[in-house]
C-alpha cells in the first residue's frame, strides 16, 4: 500500500463545530512582540524570545521563567561595547531576538539579538535567568546574527563527530550594517585560545564580496549525516529574479572547501507554459525511507497575468547528494571553453575552474574555490584528487503530482518514471535529467480567501479559487514548514530522529502511532525579515496562515483545514480560531507529545491541540468532520485517535474519518412484518466488527426490553417484540416506523440503528376513499382483500379462495366510467355506468350517493355490467363547479367506486348575456331572456342568442395627455361574447385602438386613445356587433395637458437612488402605469402617483447636470428647463470604532465626504455562513442573512453616526460584510484602518447570592471580553433607574461609581418588598445584562463632601488666579507693542487709500484692454522645449548660448553616424539603473564636480532620460531615499531639499517642472501672465531711472526712485515705416528716454505678437517730424546735456517733443543717421554702462557729486540732491493696494485646493507623508517643510521670479524687483514660522503683514487639501508620465544631451571605471566593458579591450 501521505493546510481565520463553543485555549501573552519560539522534547518546556526578553514557560504555557535582553544603549554602526564617549549616536535601542536554539545534550539555550552586531549568549536550559556565556568585547568575530531586524537568520547546533565538540552554523544575510559574513561556522564552547560564538577556524565563515544590503534571505538550515544544509533566497537584479539555492558543505570541513549550492526549481506539473516557483518560503527534512526528503514550499508573485501561486515540492536527498558530487567531479573534469558567461559566484571569489558541462542533459554551473590540496581531508568528501575546488551549480527541479496509469511524460520536461527505493520516494527522470520527479501538490492563496486545487481537472492543474467566492486582490505566501513524522521531535533545524517507515494503517514499527506526514505551512504578505505576515488564524495540525495584509473585506473568513490525500486530491475538513486580526509568526513547533501546536501572534502564544476527535458525539459527526486524525472507536462508541481506541487493530472496530463509513444495517430480512405476526428480524450490519466470543450484542425496538442477538452467517438476527409492545399506527397510515437498535451489552455502548416498518392491513383499507379492496391489495405490504368478509388481511402463504391478492387491485369488484362527466344543478339527470367482477355484489339491490351533498340514490341495471341512476336536483352556489366521488353500497358495505363527475351551475359568475353564451358548450348554458339570467338549457324556454347592447359603467383612468398614447379601461356588461365582436372604441371623441389581448369576456375592453389637439372632455362609446354604448355622464373623460414646474431636491450622488418629488399641475393625468420620467434615458422609477410625482433616481455614468424628462403615454410633455444634477458618490473616508458587539447599538462615526446629497442611510450587513460551519453545526443549518440597520444620525456633510446592527450569534460561523447604503451608492465599511467586524457579545458574572453589597464606592463586575467591542466612554451602567458613572474597564473587570443616595429599583417588586433593592444593569449598545440586585451599606463617611471640597477646590482658584494674572500682564505688553505698529501701518494704509482706488480704477482700464489682448493673441506660453531649455539651462554659465540650447553638436560629418551611434548605446547603458546609479555616486563624490555642475548635469540627466520619465522617477526616487535617510540618520530632516545640493535635488526641480507644465498652461497661467502685466504697467506709469534701474511705482524699497521727479504722460502717434500701418497711440512720459520709448512703442505696436519676434530698440531708428524736417532722436548724441563728465541721457522732454507729436519708427539705415550721432548707434544702451561716459538719468546717485566743487557747495549739493527715501514708502502702499487682487488671484491659483491639483503633486506629497511614518517622524513642521521645499520653493517660487520661463516676454529690472517681493511674501506664506514685525522689519515684510496669515491659511488648506484626495496610483502616474514622455520627446535635443553627459564620463573615466568594477551586479552585466566600448567609438581611439 502506498504510504499514506497527506498535509494539512491551514489558511486564515476559523471556526469550530457550532454546536460546541471554542474551547478556551491555552496561551499566554507577552508584553513585547513575540520572535522565536522552540521546545525542549525532552521535559516539554517551551521558549520564547521576544522584544527586550526571553521566557521559559510549561507545556501549558504557564511562565516559569524571565529574562530581560534589552533595551540597552546601542547604535547599528557602532562596535561594541558601547561607551557613550564613542559612540554618540547609541540611543536606547530594542533587542530583537534573532535566533533561538537548543543544546539538549549540553542542557542550554543559544540566544542571539539585534543588539550589539548580533552577538550571541548560552543559557541554562533549567533556569534561563542563568546566563552561562557572554562576551561583548571580543569584536567583529564574535558578531553572529544580522542586527537589521529586516534580516532572517537561521542556525543549527550540531557536533562535527559523535559526541564532539558543540558547533553552531548560521546562516544569514547581509544587512547594511553587517559584517558580510553570509554562513559561518561557531563554537559554543572555549577551545584553544578561542571563546565561545567565535569561528570555528579563521576561514570558517563565506563573506560576502560587496556590502549589499538583503541580497541573500535565509529559509531554513538543516543537517543530514556529515553534511549541513542551507536553503536561502538570493535576489538577481539582472534578469531581475529571484533564485532559491539549496548550499551543503561538510560539517567537519573548517575550510569551506566543501561548500556547493544548487538551484532548486519548483515546477508545475500542470501548466507546461507557467514558469518555476521563484521565492522558497519554507523548508523541513522528513525522513520516510531509507533518505531524506527535502519538502520545500514555493511561491510566485502573480506577475505575467497567471495570478499568485502556491506549490510543495519534494527533493530526495540521496538524489541531491548523486548530483552535488557528479557536479564537483564535472567541475574538475569539464571543459572551460562551453558556455563561460553563465557562470556565477554566490559570494566571492574568482573563477579558477569554470567550465560548463553537460551531465546526461543536465546544465551545470560550477564556481571556483581556493586550492584545497591533493587529498581530502575531510570523510564526507569523496573525492581522492582534488585539483582547485570549484563551487557549483547545479538545477534541481522538482515536479510535483503522481502519475497516474500508463503516464510517461509530462510537459515540463518531467516524467513519471517506476518509483525508486520505498514507496512514495521520487525518481530522476531519465529522458531529463534535470527534472526530479516527485509526488507532490498545489494550492494557491488569495487576500480575503482561500486558493484552493481545482476539484475538477485532477492532480498538479493549473490553481482555481475555491468556490467559497475567492477574491484574487493581493498574492500571498506561504512562509513556514514543519514536519513532525519523520522529524516528530524537533523544529526546523534542531537535530534529526532516527529514519521510519509508516505501515499502512498510520503506526510506526514499534506499533507507536505517528500522525500523517503533515504541512504546517504560513500565509502571508511578503513583511519585515522575509517572513511571510498576514492574517492570524491557524488551524490544529498544520498551519497556513495569511496576516498583516490590507482588510479588504469586512473580515477575512476562516480557511479550511486541507487533507491532502496520496491520488494528489484535496479535501477541506474544518478550522479552528486563534485571534482575530493578529498576524501568526512563522515559528510553529510541535509539542514533545506531538498531540498540541505551539503558535505564536504579535504577543501572544497559544497551544492548539492537533485533533478535537473527543468533540464529536457520534459517528455521523465524528465521520463528517473528515479530520485525518480521528475515527469512531466501535466498542467504545466514541471519536477518538486510533491509539485510544483499544481494539483498534481489529476489523471494523476503528473507522477512519477519511474513507471508512460508520457501522450501519444495509439490509434486513424479512423488509418488513405485520404487527399481527411474530417471528425473527435478520439484519445485515456493515462493517460489521469482529466480534469475540465474550461479545455479546443486545436488540431494542423501540421501548420494548433488550433481548439477547444471534450471529448467523454474518448477519445479526433479532426477535421481534410482541404486538402489545408496538406503538400505535398513526392516523392516516398504515404502519408505524420502529427503531432497531443494537447495543454491546458490555457499557451498553450503541453500535447501529434501523428504521423497520410494522404494518397493519385493517388501516390499510381506509386510505383511499370509496376504494377498500383497491388501497387493501395495492398497498407495499403483503394484504389481501377478503371478500366474502369485505376485510383488508394478511395474505396467506398458499393460493387461497375468495380473495384478491396482494398486489391484484385489478381482480377488485370495482365501478367506472360515469356519463355524463357533468351534471348541471336544479336538474334530475339520468347517469349511466359501468361495473366488473361484480360475483360476489350480485343479488343485492344497489345504492349510489354522495356524502358531500347527502343524497342516495336507488341503481337500476340496463344490461349485463351497465347501470344507470337518476340524480335528485342538486343545488350548489358557492363555486361554478363541485367535483363529487359517489360511493356504491351493496348490503351496506361499500364496493369500489370510481364514479367522479363534476357538478356545474351556470349562473355562477355569468350574470349578463355575454358571459352566458361564452361559456362552456359542454355545459349547455343559455341566456334566459325572460329570467334575465344564464341557466341550463332544459330550464328556460325562451332562450335567446341576441344579446342587448352594451352598457359602459365605468372608464379607468379618467384623464390622459393630449399625446394619447395612454391605455384606456372600460368596464361594464355585454361587451361582447369574444374579441372580435368590439368593432369600434372611440373615447372624448379621439379614436381607440382596440388590444385584443387584454379584452375579458363582456366585462373589459383595452384601447389605446389617439392624441388630441386641446383639452376636451367627453364620453366613451363602444361598437360591439353594430350595438353602440355610451359611458354614462359620471363616467366621462378629460384630455389635459400635464405641466411639471418643479422638481426637489436639485441634485443626488452619481449611483442614484434619491427620491425626486416633482410638483406641476395634472400631474395625476392616466395612471401610474402611463408615466415615465428619465434623465439621460436611465429611468426614473416612479414610486407615488397623484398630484405629486415621486420617482427614484437611477444611476448615470458620468456626474453633471442633467435635464428631467417626463413622458406620459410615450409623449414628452414639456416642462421649463427642469433640471437635476448628480454629484459625485459620498466618499468614505474613515469609520471608528473598528468592531461592535453582535448584539449591535454601537455608535459607529463615519467620516467622509459629500453626505449631504443623501436622503436615506443604512448600515447593511451581510452575514454568509461558512461551509466548514454549515456541515458540523448539530443544532441546524446556517442561512444567509442580511441585516440592515437604519438608526443613524446626520451631522453635517463630512459625518454620519450608526448605530450598528444586529447580526447573528456566532460571528466566526460567517463571513460578515458590513457596508453603508446611501440611497443608491454603497460604500464597503473599509479603509487602511482595516475592515469593521462583529465579535461575540461579552458574557458577566451575576454577583454571588444576587445581591452586591456596596460599601466601598465602586462597584466591581466580572466579565470576559469586555472591552473587546467597547470602551469606557461608551460602556453604561445603572444601578436601578440611577445611572452608575463609569470608572474602568478592562477584559475582565468593570467598575463604576454608583449614586451616593441608594436609588429606587427600575422594576420594582410589588408583593416581595424584602429584594426591593435597585438591580445593577450594565447596558452595551442594545444590550442589557442584570447582574444582580446592589445592597447599599448604611454608615455614614467620616468627613463630608461638603467640608472637603471647599478646602481642596479654594488654594487651587487662587493659585490659578495669580498664575492668570502674570501672564495676562506680560501679554498686554507685547500686545500694546503690537498694536503700535499696527497702527502705524494702518494710518499709512489710510493715507494712501484715495490714491489706490484712482490708481486701480485706472489700472483696471488698462488691464481690460490687456485682456482683450490676451483673448485676441493668447496668453504667449512657450513650447515644451522652449520652456524647458530656459527652465533647465538658461540660469547657466552660457545662458541662451548654451548648447543645449542652441543644440549644435561640434563633430566632423565624417564621424556624426559613429557618434551618434555610440550615443545610443550610451543612452541604453544609461537606461541600466545599476550603471546611473553607480554613476551620480561616483560624480557626486568628486570635490571638484561643484554645485553648479550637480544642477546642470541633472538637467542634462533629465533630457537624456525624457523618453522614459518613468524609470526617470525611480531613479529620482531611489536617490531620495538615500538623501532622506542621511538627513534622518544625521538627525536633521528639516535641512532636507533647502538648496539644489545634489543632483537629486534638481532632478525633482526638473521633474516638477515637468510634470507641471501643462497645469500651467491651463491654469496658473493666467493669473500669472495677468500679474506680471498688471507690475509692468504700473511701474511704466511713472518715472522709471534707466540708469539706477529705479521706479517710482514699485514694491520694492531698494528700487523705489528717491525723488519726487516731475513728468507729464504723453500720447504720441507712431507710425511704423514700410508696413502700412495706421498710427498707433502710445502713451509715453516727458521724462522716458529714448530708448524707454521705443520700448513702449514697440510693446504697444507689436502686442499681439510673441516677443521673440519684436524688433530690439537698438536695431531701430525713433524719428520726430516737428515740421517739415526730421529729427532722429537718440539717448546720447551732441546735443545731451553735460556737466563736467556726467552727461545726462536724452528724453523726450530734452527734445521738446509735445503731446499728440508724431513719430516714426523704422529700421536702422545708416545713411540715414547725422555723422556726429551714427557712432553712438551701434552700442547706445552699452554706452550708458561705460566708465568713460558716465551718465545719469533721472537723480544723480548722491555720491557723485564732482570733486571741483567747494566743500561748502559740496555739502549743498548733496543736501540738495541726497532724499529721504522713507517718506516715499508710502507709495509701496499705494502699489501693493492696486496690484492686491491680481496677487490674490495668483495665489488662489496656485494654492486653492478646490481647483484640480497636478497628479505629480499629490502623488509626491503622499510619498512625503509615507516616509514620514515610515521613519516615524511625528513633528508636523517637518512634513510641511519638506513639501514647501519641493514644491513651492522649487517650483513656484521659480516661475514667479522668472516669468520668461514659460511665457514669452522680456522681464524688466524694474519689474524684476516688484516680482521678487511677491515671490518673498509667497516664501514666508509657506512657511509655519511666525515673524514678528518691528521698526527694524524689512519693507516687503512689513507691506504684506495683514496678508501674511491668510496666505498661511491657504498654504495649510491646500497641504491638508491634497492629503485629503483619492491617492494617485505608481501606474497612474506611470501612465501619466508615459503620455508627457511620448508628446514631448522627440522635440528635446536628446543626443545632445547625451554627448554633454558623455563629458563628464570622460572627465572622471578613471572613477567610473573603478566603481563599476567595484560593483559586483555590474560586474555581472559587464558594465564597465561596454562604457569602454562608448568610450572608443566617441574618442576614435583604440583600447585594450
Amino acid at each position: 500500500m502506498a504510504l499514506q501521505l497527506w498535509a494539512l493546510a491551514l489558511l486564515g481565520l476559523a471556526g469550530t463545530s457550532a454546536s460546541l463553543r471554542p474551547r478556551k485555549l491555552d496561551s499566554f501573552r507577552s508584553e513585547t512582540e513575540l520572535n522565536h519560539l522552540v521546545v525542549d522534547e525532552a521535559s516539554g518546556m517551551v521558549y520564547v524570545g521576544a522584544v527586550n526578553m526571553l521566557y521559559q514557560l510549561s507545556a501549558d504555557l504557564q511562565l516559569e521563567q524571565r529574562a530581560a535582553t534589552g533595551p540597552a544603549l546601542d547604535n547599528k554602526k557602532c562596535t561594541p561595547p558601547i561607551e557613550v564617549s564613542q559612540c554618540h549616536e547609541a540611543v536606547q535601542t530594542d533587542n530583537v531576538n534573532q535566533l533561538l536554539l537548543l543544546d539538549p545534550p549540553r542542557s542550554r539555550l543559544v540566544e542571539c539579538g539585534s543588539l550589539f552586531k548580533g552577538i550571541c549568549a548560552l543559557r541554562a536550559l533549567g533556569n534561563i535567568s542563568t546566563r552561562l556565556f557572554y562576551e561583548d568585547g571580543s569584536g567583529e568575530k564574535s558578531f553572529v546574527a544580522s542586527n537589521d531586524e529586516s534580516v532572517a537568520t537561521v542556525g543549527l547546533v550540531s557536533a562535527a563527530d559523535p559526541g564532539g565538540e558543540r558547533l553552531l552554523f548560521v546562516g544569514k544575510g547581509n544587512g547594511p550594517h553587517d559584517n558580510g559574513v553570509i554562513v559561518s561556522t561557531r563554537l559554543l564552547d572555549r577551545t584553544e585560545g578561542r571563546e565561545a560564538f567565535e569561528a570555528y577556524t579563521d576561514h570558517a565563515t563565506y563573506k560576502a564580496g560587496y556590502m549589499s544590503s538583503n541580497t541573500q534571505q535565509f529559509v531554513a538550515a538543516f543537517e543530514d549525516g556529515p553534511y549541513v544544509f542551507f536553503v536561502f533566497n538570493q535576489q538577481d537584479k539582472h534578469p531581475a529574479r529571484n533564485r532559491t539555492l539549496l548550499a551543503r558543505m561538510c560539517k567537519q570541513d573548517p575550510f569551506y572547501y566543501s561548500y556547493l549550492e544548487v538551484d532548486l526549481s519548483c515546477l508545475d506539473p500542470g501548466d507546461a507554459q507557467a514558469p518555476a516557483f521563484g521565492t522558497c518560503l519554507a523548508a523541513s527534512l522528513d525522513r520516510p525511507g531509507s533518505g531524506g526528503v527535502l519538502y520545500a514550499v514555493f511561491s510566485t508573485d502573480g506577475r505575467g497575468g497567471r495570478g499568485p501561486r502556491t506549490g510543495l515540492c519534494l527533493f530526495p536527498l540521496d538524489e541531491v547528494h548523486r548530483r552535488m558530487e557528479a557536479n564537483r567531479d564535472a567541475c574538475y573534469t569539464g571543459a572551460r571553453e562551453v558556455a563561460r558567461d553563465t557562470f556565477y559566484k554566490p559570494f566571492h571569489g574568482d573563477i579558477q575552474c569554470g567550465g560548463h558541462v553537460s551531465v546526461r542533459g543536465l546544465s551545470v554551473l560550477t564556481g571556483a574555490w581556493a586550492t584545497c590540496g591533493g587529498v581530502c581531508a575531510w570523510p564526507c568528501l569523496t573525492c581522492v584528487h582534488m585539483p582547485p575546488c570549484c563551487e557549483g551549480c547545479v538545477r534541481l527541479h522538482g515536479c510535483v503530482g503522481f502519475p497516474r496509469a500508463g503516464q510517461r511524460g509530462h510537459p515540463h520536461g518531467c516524467l513519471f518514471s517506476q518509483v525508486l527505493g520505498a514507496p512514495g520516494v521520487g525518481a530522476w527522470s531519465s529522458e531529463h535529467p534535470g527534472a526530479l520527479v516527485w509526488p507532490g501538490w498545489f494550492w494557491g492563496m488569495c487576500a480575503a480567501e482561500c486558493w484552493g486545487p481545482s476539484r475538477e481537472r485532477g492532480l498538479g492543474q493549473a490553481l482555481t479559487p475555491w468556490s467559497a467566492g475567492c477574491q484574487q486582490e493581493f498574492p500571498v505566501w506561504l512562509g513556514a514548514l514543519a514536519l513532525p513524522a519523520g522529524q516528530p521531535r524537533r523544529p526546523l533545524g534542531q537535530g534529526r530522529a532516527a529514519p521510519w517507515r509508516p505501515e499502512p494503517d498510520g503506526r510506526d514499527r514499534d506499533h507507536r502511532e505517528r500522525p500523517h506526514h503533515r504541512l504546517s505551512g504560513h500565509l502571508g504578505w511578503p513583511g519585515p525579515q522575509g517572513e511571510a505576515q498576514g492574517w492570524g488564524r491557524v488551524a490544529p495540525g498544520g498551519v497556513l496562515s495569511a496576516q498583516d495584509g490590507p482588510a479588504l473585506t469586512a473580515r477575512l473568513p476562516p480557511c479550511p483545514q486541507v487533507y491532502f490525500a496520496p491520488d494528489g486530491s484535496s479535501t477541506e475538513y474544518g478550522a479552528i480560531l486563534v485571534e482575530i486580526n493578529k498576524r501568526i509568526k512563522r515559528d510553529l513547533v510541535l509539542a514533545a507529545d506531538l498531540a498540541s501546536l505551539y503558535a505564536m501572534t504579535q504577543d501572544k502564544v497559544f497551544r492548539l491541540l492537533v485533533q478535537e476527535c473527543a468533540s464529536f458525539s457520534s459517528c455521523a459527526h465524528c465521520q463528517s468532520s473528515q479530520d485525518p486524525y480521528c475515527g469512531w472507536c466501535v466498542v467504545e462508541g466514541r471519536c477518538t485517535r486510533k491509539a485510544e481506541c483499544p481494539r483498534a487493530d481489529e476489523s471494523g472496530h476503528w473507522l477512519w474519518s477519511r474513507n471508512e463509513s460508520c457501522v450501519a444495517v444495509t439490509g434486513a430480512h424479512p423488509q418488513n412484518m405485520s404487527r399481527q405476526a411474530q417471528g425473527e428480524v435478520q439484519l445485515t450490519v456493515s462493517p460489521l466488527p469482529a466480534l469475540r466470543d465474550d461479545d455479546t450484542l443486545l436488540c431494542l425496538f423501540g421501548g420494548s426490553p433488550p433481548h439477547p442477538a444471534r450471529l448467523q452467517e454474518g448477519a445479526v438476527v433479532c426477535n421481534s417484540p410482541s404486538r402489545s409492545s408496538l406503538p400505535r399506527t398513526p392516523p392516516g397510515q398504515d404502519h408505524v416506523a420502529v427503531t432497531i437498535r443494537l447495543h454491546f451489552k458490555r457499557g451498553n455502548v450503541f453500535l447501529t440503528s434501523h428504521q423497520y416498518p410494522f404494518y397493519d392491513c385493517r388501516e390499510a383499507m381506509s386510505l383511499q376513499e370509496n376504494l377498500p379492496c383497491i388501497s387493501c391489495s395495492s398497498n407495499r405490504w403483503t394484504c389481501q382483500w377478503a371478500l366474502l368478509e369485505h376485510a383488508c388481511q394478511q395474505a396467506s402463504p398458499g393460493p387461497e379462495d375468495g380473495v384478491v391478492g396482494a398486489h391484484m387491485e385489478d381482480d377488485c369488484p370495482q365501478f367506472l366510467n360515469p356519463s355524463p362527466l357533468v351534471i348541471p344543478v336544479n336538474h334530475e339527470t339520468d347517469v349511466t355506468f359501468q361495473g366488473k367482477n361484480l360475483d360476489t355484489v350480485q343479488g343485492s339491490p344497489l345504492l349510489v350517493g354522495s356524502d358531500l351533498l347527502k343524497f342516495e340514490a336507488l341503481v337500476s341495471t340496463q344490461e349485463p355490467g351497465t347501470f344507470s341512476f337518476r340524480t335528485p336536483k342538486l343545488t350548489h352556489d358557492a363555486n361554478e363547479t363541485l367535483p363529487l366521488h359517489l360511493y356504491v353500497k351493496s348490503a351496506g358495505k361499500n364496493v369500489d367506486s370510481r364514479l367522479q363527475v363534476t357538478l356545474y351551475n351556470c349562473s355562477f359568475g355569468r350574470s349578463d348575456c355575454s358571459l352566458c353564451l361564452a361559456a362552456d358548450p359542454a355545459y349547455r348554458c343559455v341566456w334566459c331572456s325572460g329570467r334575465s339570467r344564464c341557466v341550463y338549457e332544459a330550464l328556460c324556454s325562451n332562450a335567446t342568442s341576441e344579446c342587448p347592447p352594451p352598457v359602459v359603467t365605468r372608464i379607468q383612468p379618467e384623464t390622459g395627455p393630449l399625446g394619447g398614447g395612454i391605455r384606456v379601461t372600460i368596464l361594464g356588461s355585454n361587451l361582447g361574447v369574444r374579441a372580435d365582436d368590439v368593432k369600434r372604441v372611440t373615447v372624448a371623441g379621439q379614436n381607440c385602438a382596440f388590444e385584443p389581448e387584454r379584452y375579458s369576456v363582456s366585462t373589459r375592453i383595452v384601447c389605446t386613445i389617439e392624441a388630441a389637439e386641446e383639452p376636451c372632455t367627453g364620453g366613451v362609446e363602444v361598437d360591439i356587433n353594430g350595438k353602440l354604448g355610451h359611458s354614462p355622464p359620471h363616467a366621462q373623460f378629460t384630455y389635459q395637458q400635464p405641466q411639471p414646474h418643479s422638481v426637489e431636491p436639485k441634485q443626488g450622488p452619481q449611483a442614484g437612488g434619491t427620491t425626486l418629488t416633482i410638483n406641476g399641475t395634472h400631474l395625476d393625468t392616466g395612471s401610474e402605469e402611463d408615466v415615465r420620467v428619465t434623465l439621460n434615458d436611465v429611468p426614473c422609477n416612479v414610486t407615488q402617483f397623484g398630484a405629486q410625482l415621486q420617482c427614484v433616481t437611477g444611476p448615470q455614468a458620468v456626474p453633471g447636470e442633467l435635464a428631467l424628462k417626463i413622458y406620459y403615454g410615450g409623449s414628452e410633455v414639456p416642462n421649463p428647463g427642469i433640471t437635476f444634477t448628480y454629484r459625485e458618490n459620498p466618499v468614505l473616508r474613515a469609520f471608528e470604532p473598528l468592531r461592535s458587539f453582535v448584539s449591535g447599538g454601537r455608535s459607529i462615526n463615519v467620516t467622509g465626504q459629500g453626505f449631504s446629497l443623501i436622503q436615506r442611510f443604512a448600515m447593511v450587513v451581510i452575514a454568509e455562513p461558512l461551509q466548514s460551519w454549515r456541515r458540523r453545526r448539530e443544532t441546524g443549518p446556517l442561512h444567509s442573512v442580511t441585516v440592515v440597520g437604519t438608526e443613524y444620525v446626520f451631522y453635517n456633510d463630512s459625518k454620519v453616526v450608526f448605530l450598528s446592527p444586529a447580526v447573528p450569534e456566532e460571528p466566526e460561523a460567517y463571513n460578515l460584510t458590513a457596508l453603508i447604503r446611501m440611497d443608491g451608492h454603497q460604500a464597503l465599511l473599509r479603509t487602511e484602518a482595516g475592515a469593521f467586524e462583529y465579535v461575540a457579545d461579552p458574557t458577566f458574572e451575576n454577583f454571588t447570592g444576587g445581591v452586591k453589597k456596596q460599601v466601598n464606592k465602586l462597584i466591581h463586575a466580572r466579565g470576559t471580553n469586555l472591552n473587546k467591542a467597547m470602551t469606557i466612554h461608551e460602556a453604561e451602567a445603572f444601578v436601578g433607574a440611577e445611572r452608575c458613572i463609569m470608572k474602568t474597564l478592562t477584559e475582565t473587570d468593570l467598575y463604576c461609581e454608583p449614586p451616593e443616595v441608594q436609588p429606587p429599583p427600575k422594576r420594582r417588586q410589588k408583593r416581595d418588598t424584602a429584594h426591593n433593592l435597585p438591580e445593577f444593569i450594565v447596558k452595551f449598545g442594545s444590550r442589557e445584562w442584570v447582574l444582580g440586585r446592589v445592597e447599599y451599606d448604611t454608615r455614614a463617611s467620616d468627613v463630608p463632601l461638603s467640608l472637603i471640597l471647599p478646602l481642596v477646590i479654594g488654594p487651587m482658584v487662587a493659585v490659578i488666579a495669580v498664575s492668570v494674572y502674570c501672564y495676562w500682564r506680560k501679554s498686554q505688553q507685547a500686545e500694546r507693542e503690537y498694536e503700535k505698529i499696527k497702527s502705524q501701518l494702518e494710518g499709512l494704509e489710510e493715507s494712501v487709500r484715495d490714491r489706490c482706488k484712482k490708481e486701480f480704477t485706472d489700472l483696471m482700464i488698462e488691464m481690460e484692454d490687456q485682456t482683450n489682448d490676451v483673448h485676441e493673441a493668447g496668453i504667449p506660453v512657450l513650447d515644451y522645449k522652449t520652456y524647458t531649455d530656459r527652465v533647465f539651462f538658461l540660469p547657466s554659465k552660457d545662458g541662451d548660448k548654451d548648447v543645449m540650447i542652441t543644440g549644435k553638436l561640434d563633430i566632423p560629418e565624417s564621424r556624426r553616424q559613429v557618434v551618434e551611434q555610440a550615443l545610443y548605446q550610451f543612452s541604453n547603458l544609461l537606461n541600466s539603473k545599476c550603471f546611473l546609479i553607480n554613476f551620480i555616486h561616483t560624480l557626486e563624490n568628486q570635490r571638484e564636480f561643484s554645485a553648479r555642475a550637480k544642477v546642470y548635469f541633472a538637467s542634462l540627466l533629465t533630457v537624456a532620460l525624457h523618453g522614459k520619465l518613468e524609470y526617470y522617477t525611480d531613479i529620482m526616487r531611489t536617490l531620495f531615499l538615500e538623501l532622506m535617510e542621511q538627513y534622518v540618520v544625521a538627525k536633521n530632516p528639516k535641512l532636507m531639499l533647502r538648496r539644489s545640493e545634489t543632483v537629486v535635488e534638481r532632478m525633482l526641480s526638473n521633474w516638477m517642472s515637468i510634470c507641471l507644465y501643462q497645469y500651467l498652461k491651463d491654469s496658473a497661467g493666467e493669473p500669472l501672465y495677468k500679474l506680471f502685466k498688471a507690475i509692468k504697467h504700473q511701474v511704466e506709469k511713472g518715472p522709471v531711472d534707466a540708469v539706477q534701474k529705479k521706479a517710482k511705482y514699485t514694491l520694492n524699497d531698494t528700487g523705489l526712485l528717491g525723488d519726487d521727479v516731475e513728468y507729464t504722460p504723453l500720447t504720441v502717434s507712431v507710425i511704423v515705416q514700410d508696413e502700412g500701418v495706421d498710427a498707433v497711440p502710445v502713451k509715453v512720459l516727458n521724462c522716458d528716454t529714448i530708448s524707454q520709448v521705443k520700448e513702449k512703442i514697440i510693446d504697444q505696436v507689436y502686442r499681439t505678437q510673441p516677443c521673440s519676434r519684436w524688433p530690439k530698440a537698438d536695431s531701430v531708428v525713433l524719428e520726430w517730424r516737428p515740421g517739415s524736417t526730421a529729427q532722429i532722436l537718440s539717448d546720447l548724441d551732441l546735443t545731451s546735456q553735460r556737466e563736467g563728465r556726467w552727461r545726462r541721457v536724452n528724453t523726450l522732454m530734452h527734445y521738446n517733443v509735445r503731446d499728440g507729436a508724431t513719430l516714426i519708427l523704422s529700421k536702422v539705415g545708416v545713411s540715414q543717421q547725422p555723422e556726429d550721432s551714427q557712432q553712438d548707434l551701434p552700442g547706445e544702451r552699452h554706452a550708458l554702462l561705460e566708465e568713460e561716459n558716465r551718465v545719469w538719468h533721472l537723480v544723480r546717485p548722491t555720491d557723485e557729486v564732482d570733486e571741483g566743487k567747494s566743500k561748502r557747495g559740496s555739502v549743498k549739493e548733496k543736501e540738495r540732491t541726497k532724499a529721504i527715501t522713507e517718506i516715499y514708502l508710502t507709495r509701496l502702499l499705494s502699489v501693493k493696494g492696486t496690484l492686491q487682487q491680481f496677487v490674490d488671484n495668483f495665489f488662489q491659483s496656485v494654492l486653492a485646493p478646490g481647483n484640480a491639483v497636478p497628479p505629480a503633486v499629490k502623488y509626491f506629497f503622499d510619498f512625503l507623508d509615507e516616509q514620514a511614518e515610515k521613519h516615524d517622524i511625528k513633528d508636523e513642521d517637518t512634513i510641511h517643510i519638506w513639501k514647501t521645499n519641493s514644491l513651492p520653493l522649487r517650483f513656484w517660487v521659480n516661475i514667479l521670479k522668472n516669468p520668461h520661463f514659460i511665457f514669452d516676454v522680456h522681464v524688466h529690472e524694474v519689474v524684476d524687483a516688484s516680482l521678487s517681493v511677491i515671490a518673498q511674501t509667497f516664501m514666508d506664506a509657506c512657511t509655519r514660522t511666525e515673524h514678528k514685525l518691528s521698526r527694524d522689519s524689512p519693507s516687503n515684510k512689513l507691506l504684506y503683514a495683514k496678508e501674511i496669515s491668510t496666505y498661511k491659511k491657504m498654504v495649510e488648506d491646500y497641504y491638508k487639501g491634497i492629503r485629503q484626495m483619492v491617492q494617485v496610483s505608481d501606474q497612474d502616474m506611470n501612465t501619466h508620465l508615459a503620455e508627457i514622455s511620448r508628446a514631448h520627446t522627440d522635440s528635446l535635443n536628446t543626443l545632445v544631451a547625451l554627448h554633454q553627459l558623455y563629458q563628464y564620463t570622460q572627465k572622471y573615466y578613471d572613477e567610473i571605471i573603478n566603481a563599476l568594477e567595484e560593483d559586483p551586479a555590474a560586474q555581472k552585466m559587464q558594465l564597465a566593458f561596454r562604457l569602454q566600448q562608448i568610450a572608443a567609438a566617441l574618442e576614435n581611439k583604440v583600447t585594450d579591450l
